[in-house]
């Protein structure tokens, strides 16, 4: 499915750059979106920026294009991290590349913290009921991090306005 989605994708960008040359496009990903924009990039996209929110990675075929700058944020305790897919390859099928330092990101905070200590009490008490109310945050986070609500969400926001007003310059 990336591999589709990421050939329109690379299109759409391809449509930009001939309406409006020289205009930087930036991609902003969210969760399996990641996987989309990495072989959109893959395929010459021309993107100047790419930004993943909880981003779950791109496939074995990803390969990244220096012309490119490359951001990752996600929250502390993300349901990604809980249930280990990051770096996960069946054939094509998964996400090899976590967009970490090592594959070329530089990750930012989000400003969403994690789970505070007081929680931690409920892993003594009742395991089985701690592991639930994990999950739930976890999922709570990777969702919150692309919110609008600048009441929730007020670093991205404002981390994804700056880089779209430096790329701008």
């Amino acid at each position: 499915m990336a591999e589709e989605l990421g050939a329109k994708y690379a299109d759409f960008a391809a449509g930009i750059h001939v309406i409006t040359p020289g205009t930087p496009v930036l991609s902003v990903e969210h969760s399996f979106g990641s996987s989309v924009g990495g072989v959109a990039e893959t395929r010459d996209a021309g993107f100047h920026t790419r930004i993943t929110l909880s981003g779950i990675g791109m496939t074995s075929d990803y390969g990244p294009s220096l012309d490119t700058d490359h951001y990752a944020m996600r929250s502390p305790n993300d349901i990604l991290d809980q249930l280990h897919v990051k770096e996960t390859q069946i054939f094509n099928w998964g996400y090899q590349h976590a967009p970490t330092p090592e594959n070329g990101f530089t990750e930012l905070d989000s400003g969403i913290p994690g789970t505070p200590a007081w929680a931690q009490i409920g892993k003594v008490i009742s395991p089985p009921i701690a592991a639930i109310g994990d999950l739930a945050s976890g999922l709570d986070h990777h969702n919150q991090i692309i919110s609008g609500d600048i009441s929730e969400n007020r670093v991205v926001l404002e981390t994804i306005n700056d880089v779209i007003w430096n790329a701008a310059r």
